[in-house]
């Protein structure tokens, strides 16, 4: 994560804090995680998809345990080529990149939590393969030698 995403993220969180009240802890990422799983339609989604999930998939780890909780019995797999754990609740974890010739026909809903570059081929897969997706943009440009003139936002 470069300091443009830190600042998105914290704009992120900081509107969130401002909309649904609170103080900014340790604990506040967790709220933005709990506002994304919010924003999905959970019911009869048994297979989710996230792509992109990054180092640690926090949103897939709140995902499993929501469906735990709530006793929906679905399963969530996560592909990241940067994933640092091999074991993380009931996460099917695949520790490589997902590839436009790869299938995502035995899930219900992909998912996207600030994927940066994968968004376009989520969007993609979603669309070719008529399935459901979310996606929560993160507000980088990711384009090299892209930059914002002083006091432009």
């Amino acid at each position: 994560m470069d300091l443009i995403d830190c600042l998105v993220y914290t704009k992120m969180l900081a509107r969130y804090l401002q909309v649904y009240g609170g103080e900014y802890s340790e604990s506040s990422l967790d709220c933005l995680y709990e506002l994304f799983l919010k924003s999905i339609p959970t019911e009869n989604i048994p297979a989710v998809l996230e792509i992109g999930g990054g180092c640690f998939p926090a949103f897939s780890k709140y995902f499993d345990e929501f469906q735990r909780e709530h006793n929906m019995g679905g399963t969530i797999t996560t592909y990241d080529s940067r994933l640092i754990t091999n074991k993380l609740g009931n996460i099917k974890l695949h520790k490589e990149n997902l590839y436009e010739d790869m299938s995502v026909q035995s899930y219900d809903l992909i998912v996207g939590i600030m994927p940066c570059d994968a968004k376009e081929l989520i969007v993609k897969k979603a669309t070719l393969e008529h399935k459901e997706f979310f996606i929560a943009m993160c507000g980088c440009t990711h384009y090299d030698g892209f930059s914002i003139p002083q006091g432009a936002w």
